[in-house]
């Protein structure tokens, strides 16, 4: 059986053929924290490096949103803050 776990967190980082896997590990009623440069970014600027906005919402189905948010950090790049829960309890 693989190993659950009650948060899963991936910062300033995105490697989207990891992003299924992420969901499949977080333990029921846990959490998925995610929080990565967006799309208009000055750096980085790789289309597969940043997001979009509402992109992760659409990659996590199987989980409940919490927060989906842009916020602009102190040197004026736009982030990701994501959380999302999984079904059941802990």
């Amino acid at each position: 059986s693989r190993m659950s776990w009650d948060v899963v967190t991936m910062c300033r980082y995105l490697h989207r053929p990891t992003l299924p896997e992420l969901a499949e590990i977080v333990a029921p009623g846990g959490l998925l924290l995610l929080h990565t440069f967006m799309e208009g970014c000055s750096h980085p600027t790789d289309p597969r490096s940043i997001l979009k906005r509402g992109e992760l919402k659409g990659t996590f189905p199987s989980l409940t949103v919490v927060r989906d948010e842009v916020c602009e950090i102190d040197d004026g790049r736009q982030m990701s803050f994501f959380v999302a829960r999984a079904p059941g309890s802990l």
